[in-house]
């Protein structure tokens, strides 16, 4: 862990379980350490802040896929994780 809440974290609007935007990058923050615990005991503050940031339209958007059944597919997300490392690495 970091020292005196120091460095950055991820962090997961809708939490890592929400299998139909696991990897989404509207899901996700960079937040210092101090912020993530922050939003994650103040929720309300968390939900206004991101849509402040997104946008209503695109919010709304982001909690319906959140909520969309997805069958876990792990074979599928580590072909997806393997082409955007590859793209990444095109792209240095």
């Amino acid at each position: 862990f970091f020292p005196e809440g120091k460095g950055l974290t991820v962090s997961h609007y809708w939490s890592r379980g929400k299998e139909a935007i696991r990897f989404s990058e509207e899901n996700c923050d960079i937040l210092c350490v101090s912020c993530h615990q922050w939003f994650e005991e103040h929720k309300t503050e968390y939900e206004q802040w991101k849509t402040e940031k997104m946008g209503v339209k695109a919010f709304n958007l982001l909690m319906l896929e959140a909520h969309r059944y997805k069958k876990r597919d792990d074979k599928l997300d580590l072909l997806i994780i393997r082409e955007l490392m590859k793209s990444q690495k095109e792209l240095q």
